[in-house]
């Protein structure tokens, strides 16, 4: 299996200095792919944290092979996500170690 990462369009440079001068104003576009967009992003007001939610994504769905949010089209995702409907009641995910699941 070939991992991408891909599509860095919308990517910003922020500031990791954690002087008050220095503080990166949260980012505000509402971009992303539904099955991947934090709901932090749907709120049109967030940070660099919310790639966390995508990477978490990611890994579900290495583990599990589907999205962990599901539709019959983008809108009822992106409604799921901004609910955080996540289903973590599945047999790979019942099957795994304590650590793998806090991580997930």
């Amino acid at each position: 299996m070939t991992i991408k990462l891909i599509d860095f369009k919308s990517a910003a440079i922020f500031n990791t200095k954690k002087k008050k001068s220095f503080i990166t104003p949260l980012m505000k576009d509402v971009v992303g792919s539904a099955y991947y967009i934090a709901p932090e992003i749907l709120n049109s007001d967030y940070d660099e944290k919310c790639d966390i939610w995508s990477i978490g994504v990611i890994f579900y769905m290495l583990i599990v092979g589907k999205p962990p949010i599901q539709g019959d089209n983008e809108l009822e995702i992106i409604k799921k996500v901004r609910d955080a409907q996540i289903n973590f009641d599945v047999p790979e995910i019942n099957e795994m170690t304590k650590e793998g699941k806090a991580l997930l």
